[in-house]
């Protein structure tokens, strides 16, 4: 590690405050949460964490943090508490926004559309074809049709609430990125583009070899992330219907009522003896070392993709539909293929191309872990962070 990430002494530490909804391993967003938290700890940042509630794994994902706070304890740590930045990721209350942003610098974590799109989604509701058109109180109320699903549930949308929480959000310090996409988004939706930074996340390389031989005679496929629509699990199956080589497919992810439907479609598509669905898992590194080929087959506008840089760093190459910042890191024919969004059949061609050329995956896979290194190393990521926190505070001077 470079002299000027190494640990720095006590009187000179920053204190960082990350802000969201659920502490605990619940989904990608906040399992960046965790490793970001835990690399700054490790660099000489004090870290704090203010959340809306515990989630799964809640004590595993606290170790970094120096204390959490929650609603209750927010009046008190307004009044005592000083950070050099309150760094939000998902948060969804306008008052707590407002409040953070008159008492401490902060920089907003753009993980998704929430906070330009009311659906979310960033797909028209008819058909999901995918919107590339900016926000419009007009055209977005009509499109968002006030209702959305939740837990198989329609519930009406308080446009009212979500049009002050897009507002709130606008008036923060800096605003974070991912990836190119999700800066021209920010830039399209009229946030100010010099407050705006764009910062690759960081994996690091795993240093422990797949356990399965490269393309044995039952090669294995896996999928790590949500069973929603969005995700495009669905559309995997599809492909993998078509694929007329032998495989094994790992599908991880939570949400049983989801999972129950693609298992049904998995049966229907007589693919069922292939597929296991192994539900959420604390560990994915466990299962991402026993896999030969990744698929990230997204169907929504993926603001960046992290599963998919999780594949790259063992080894494995993916398979995924070029939507979104997803061409940020997956590199046709480099690390991977990368095919028209929604082209089923150029899915399965792509994963049986793989099986049967196992060089050529085995090279995609070395590719793909050299990108890692140069690109997304966390010695990149502590100094873009480094960067961004000293120019915030700058221009709060």
């Amino acid at each position: 590690m470079n002299t000027q990430h190494k640990k720095i002494s006590k009187q000179q530490k920053k204190k960082i405050l990350f802000v969201s909804v659920n502490a605990g391993f619940f989904g990608g967003v906040e399992r960046y949460v965790h490793d970001v938290a835990t690399l700054l700890a490790e660099n000489g940042y004090l870290v704090y964490g203010l959340f809306a509630e515990k989630t799964i794994d809640f004590e595993n994902f606290a170790r970094p943090f120096s204390r959490v706070f929650f609603p209750n304890d927010v009046d008190s740590m307004l009044k005592k508490e000083k950070f050099d930045l309150a760094f939000l990721h998902k948060v969804t209350d306008p008052d707590l926004i407002n409040a953070l942003r008159r008492v401490y610098p902060t920089a907003v974590f753009v993980h998704d559309h929430d906070y330009y799109c009311p659906r979310r989604h960033k797909y028209f509701p008819i058909g999901r074809i995918n919107c590339t058109l900016p926000f419009n109180p007009l055209y977005c109320s009509l499109c968002c049709g006030m209702v959305t699903r939740e837990s198989g549930h329609l519930r009406l949308i308080n446009l009212k609430s979500i049009y002050r929480l897009m507002r709130e959000i606008r008036k923060c310090d800096a605003f974070v990125v991912m990836s190119d996409f999700m800066l021209k988004n920010l830039i399209m939706n009229r946030f100010p583009s010099n407050a705006i930074y764009k910062i690759h996340p960081f994996k690091r390389i795993s240093s422990q070899p797949n356990s399965t031989s490269r393309f044995s005679e039952k090669p294995t496929i896996i999928y790590v992330g949500q069973l929603v629509k969005g995700k495009g699990v669905d559309l995997m199956l599809n492909a993998l219907a078509g694929v007329d080589v032998d495989y094994r497919a790992l599908i991880l992810g939570g949400n049983e009522h989801a999972g129950n439907k693609l298992k049904q479609l998995a049966e229907e598509l007589e693919i069922a003896d292939k597929i296991e669905f192994l539900g959420w898992q604390g560990d994915p590194d466990l299962f991402f070392s026993q896999a030969d080929i990744a698929v990230f087959p997204s169907r929504w506008q993926e603001p960046f993709g992290l599963t998919g840089i999780e594949a790259l760093a063992h080894g494995i190459p993916v398979v995924g539909f070029d939507v979104g910042g997803v061409s940020e890191w997956l590199h046709d024919h480099d690390n991977g293929y990368l095919v028209p969004p929604g082209k089923v059949s150029a899915l399965g061609e792509a994963i049986q191309n793989l099986i049967c050329s196992p060089i050529i995956a085995q090279k995609f896979g070395e590719n793909g872990q050299e990108m890692i290194k140069r690109h997304f190393s966390a010695e990149n990521f502590i100094a873009g962070f480094n960067y961004i926190l000293s120019d915030i505070n700058s221009k709060n001077v």
